[in-house]
């Protein structure tokens, strides 16, 4: 297939952060006053916040803290650089989306390195709905879902890639039923380049 697009989620798919997601949920649940599983955790603080703006800036703000306190942790891939280097180079678009804030997500793609690949970064700031960001990816980079894979690690971007009809590859073994599987990003070569 000739792909025109790569579209790839951040944290466990393009990065593994030392985030404690679950001490992070806890946090929260306290803030919010809930027992909310809270999953996917962005997307359900509006939910669960039901209008209360002020908790719901307030849960935001501690998660973007503990997400800058993550990139300390980041380190350059020569790999992973080379890798979105030869996607460029193929004159493929590539754009990211995360359920992680604007502020955060550009400091780690500036300590990978990698910053200057993506054309187009969409952060929970615009969306916390991944389907939606899905979307506007899409659209704004004018692309055919057909000829763009998308990269995630959780059932939500599995979800969200089917329904929207993009070529969607899970990394990990968060979706054991999903078609398309790699054990890390760097394997999307092997699609991409085939």
């Amino acid at each position: 297939m000739n792909f025109q697009g790569l579209i790839t989620d951040l944290d466990g798919t393009l990065v593994s952060l030392p985030i404690n997601w679950d001490k992070i949920r806890s946090k929260v649940r306290k803030i919010l006053r809930t027992n909310h599983h809270l999953k996917p955790l962005a997307t359900t603080i509006p939910i669960v916040a039901r209008g209360r703006k002020f908790l719901e800036k307030l849960a935001y703000t501690y998660i973007e803290l503990e997400e800058i306190k993550a990139v300390k942790h980041v380190v350059y891939d020569e790999n992973l650089y080379s890798l979105l280097k030869e996607i460029k180079e193929r004159k493929m678009k590539i754009a990211l989306v995360t359920l992680q804030a604007y502020t955060s997500t550009d400091k780690i793609l500036r300590k990978l390195r990698v910053r200057g690949f993506f054309d187009l970064i969409v952060t929970r700031d615009i969306s916390v709905n991944r389907l939606e960001q899905l979307k506007y990816a899409v659209k704004k980079l004018e692309l055919n879902p057909k000829n763009t894979i998308f990269v995630g690690d959780m059932p939500w971007d599995y979800d969200a890639g089917i329904a929207l009809g993009l070529y969607t590859v899970i990394v990990g073994n968060n979706v054991p039923h999903a078609q398309h599987k790699i054990g890390e990003f760097i394997e999307i070569k092997n699609i991409i380049f085939r």
